[in-house]
């Protein structure tokens, strides 16, 4: 199955924020405290028990995340009003049709209420940026503290369907996220579905070093990044 819940590393995050800061680290990556991946790694070589424990949980994370095929926003059936598939599509979850209206049209809010219609794959690219987000991380951090190229194999394999092969990446915006229909294409307020994208594009840094993940790959999504970047400041949703 594409989509599946997966919280990769929950005992290895936890010791991973415990551990004090031990100077500038060697890659820059966001989910962790500077120098807290080394020493983690440093631990588990020493035997550590717990840490031992928390990458041997690790790797049935990413065994599983081994087995999801990477997913992309053309994948969708229904086209967002840009009438482009890379552009990224999701409806607002807690708004509902009006049953007083003919058509269900505006949409109203019920605060806390999951519309089943904001999760159909069909016309919504939530659930799939967030297997992205899962899947990648639980390589990334397999790969980083194995070094079995499987794991960045299929990291690298994730990410460049989403953000670099010409034919699936997804453009760098979120103008059509979290509609209300009968009232707009997208809202501001969508912008929150990025932090799957931020959780994997942060890990691409810890697959550096692999034979799946160049430098020019990480060059090139961080080049997306800076064109999201952009986006955010200067349209209206991102402002």
């Amino acid at each position: 199955a594409m989509i599946f819940t997966m919280k990769p590393a929950v005992l290895l995050a936890i010791f991973l924020s415990t551990w004090p800061m031990c100077g500038r680290a060697e890659r820059p990556y966001f989910g962790a405290e500077p120098g807290a991946l080394e020493k983690a790694k440093q631990a588990i070589a020493a035997g550590d028990p717990v840490l031992v424990g928390a990458l041997k949980k690790l790797k049935q994370d990413a065994e599983k995340a081994l087995l999801v095929a990477p997913t992309a926003v053309t994948e969708k059936k229904k086209l967002p009003p840009s009438g482009d598939a890379h552009d990224y599509m999701s409806l607002a979850p807690y708004f509902w049709p009006d049953p007083a209206q003919p058509k269900g049209l505006p949409y109203l809010r019920k605060d806390g209420e999951v519309n089943p219609e904001s999760r159909e794959l069909a016309a919504n690219d939530t659930l799939r940026v967030r297997a992205l987000a899962a899947t990648v991380e639980a390589l990334s951090l397999a790969y980083y503290f194995t070094g079995e190229e499987k794991y960045a194999a299929h990291a690298a394999q994730h990410l460049r369907v989403w953000f670099l092969a010409p034919a699936t990446r997804m453009n760098p915006n979120l103008k059509f996220a979290q509609a209300v229909l009968g009232v707009n294409d997208g809202r501001g307020t969508g912008i929150i579905e990025a932090r799957g994208l931020a959780v994997s594009a942060d890990a691409a840094i810890l697959l550096l070093g692999s034979k799946a993940w160049t430098k020019d790959d990480q060059v090139a999504v961080e080049r997306w990044g800076d064109q999201y970047y952009a986006w955010l400041l200067r349209s209206k949703n991102g402002q």
